[in-house]
């Protein structure tokens, strides 16, 4: 009696399984199926609010590849197609979209922009009014603003709890692991800070917590939400990160006893004190100024010679690099050259260097005779009484009147 109740309890839970499994699995039949959207069509919006025509672009896009600005406004409008209505709330997943945006689905606006927006790319899952799609063709069309890196990812359409469990996922390995790592970092950093304090010299530990805590602040920027600062501030502190960088592995290395010295350090300060400079200055948009693709093409070719002669500097400071460390150091400290004058030649001496002359010769004395004709065609202190300049000279004579030779001859 017992085992036939049993076995009545466990036919009934097996057919509920079934119809179950059945219901799902209708249910989930009727639910369209994902739609992955790879091609729109783009306009470019003016600073006066002008559109341009509609180009068709391949996603994801990048205007910088176009050979377009890197920032400004664009709208994408993008068209789908669903065989039936979603029965349960539909999203659109995007990897890169401006967070300064706004979102019309089928003409009507599901999402104005934020006023925290920072005109930069992340990721993001947008919801959508499921009763505001129809079976059959829909347009989305989205208006994005960007101070940097514009683009568009591709865009995937679907159920919104799979979307978003897939965007954190995404956003667990991609943005919350990096904060993590990044604040153990500085916290690491700090005490190598703290030990340079109790132990004044322990330079090299504080030189390393110094690099590491600049770099894992730097990076945590990268992944914050929120930009406390302007956006030029930030670009000019991003700017300075990587010049301090550079100047911290410097004085890193030179506490190892490594090759470099002060003055490298001094050298890297000044430098990024310049670079900065320059990078400050504001650019005047000047009337018929060129577009920003030919403008960009003159200056690389002006920056071409710079660059070249700066290898042919950076060779030449290898090389004598490679020269000082085959010599013992003193050596190289009292390898002095010394400026030896020239010695005044006999003209000089004379003052016949201050004759003038028209053709404006280096030499203090010159003649110039036609030998048909004996004319004088040139004539610089040709009366001056001075030793004879070149022995070849002076033997050729020697060894013509010692062999008895014309003086009329020819000689070759």
């Amino acid at each position: 009696m017992a085992f036939s109740m049993w076995f009545q309890t466990l036919r009934r839970a097996l057919w509920f399984t079934v119809i179950a499994t059945l219901v799902m699995a209708t249910s989930a039949h009727a639910e369209p199926a994902p739609i992955e959207i790879t091609a729109a069509e783009f306009r470019g919006v003016g600073l006066d609010g002008s559109v341009e025509a509609a180009r068709a672009v391949r996603l994801p896009d990048t205007w910088a590849q176009r050979d377009a600005s890197n920032r400004g406004r664009g709208r994408y409008l993008m068209r789908f197609t669903l065989t039936e209505l979603p029965t349960r709330p539909w999203a659109l997943s995007l990897a890169r979209v401006s967070s300064s945006r706004r979102v019309f689905l089928n003409g009507v606006l599901v999402e104005d922009e934020s006023p925290g927006g920072r005109e930069n790319p992340e990721p993001d899952v947008i919801s959508l009014p499921t009763q505001l799609l129809v079976a059959g063709p829909n347009t989305l069309e989205i208006e994005l603003r960007y101070r940097a890196r514009a683009g568009l990812s591709r865009a995937l359409l679907g159920p919104a709890a799979e979307l978003r469990d897939a965007d954190d996922r995404r956003a667990l390995y991609e943005r919350e692991l990096p904060r993590s790592l990044n604040v153990g970092m500085a916290i690491v950093a700090a005490l190598m800070l703290l030990i340079r304090v109790r132990r004044p010299g322990e330079t090299t530990i504080a030189l390393f917590g110094a690099l590491a805590l600049l770099g894992s602040l730097r990076n945590y920027t990268y992944f914050a939400d929120v930009n406390l600062l302007r956006s030029t501030f930030s670009d000019w502190l991003y700017f300075c990160a990587q010049i301090w960088t550079a100047a911290l592995f410097v004085a890193f290395a030179r506490s190892l006893g490594m090759a470099g010295g002060r003055r490298w350090i001094a050298h890297l300060l000044l430098a990024s004190v310049i670079v900065i400079a320059a990078a400050t200055q504001p650019v005047r948009a000047e009337d018929g100024a060129k577009p920003a693709r030919v403008v960009r093409t003159a200056a690389k070719k002006t920056l071409l010679p710079a660059r070249a002669a700066a290898r042919h500097l950076t060779r030449v400071h290898r090389v004598s690099v490679r020269l000082a460390a085959t010599l013992p150091r003193a050596a190289v400290r009292r390898s002095v050259v010394k400026a030896v004058p020239a010695e005044p030649s006999m003209g000089e001496l004379a003052g016949l260097r201050s004759t003038h002359d028209t053709l404006e010769l280096r030499s203090s004395v010159a003649l110039v005779v036609d030998q048909d004709t004996n004319e004088v065609l040139f004539s610089k202190n040709s009366q001056a009484v001075l030793p004879i300049a070149s022995i070849t000279k002076l033997m050729t004579a020697v060894v013509v009147t010692d062999a008895g030779l014309s003086l009329d001859e020819v000689l070759t």
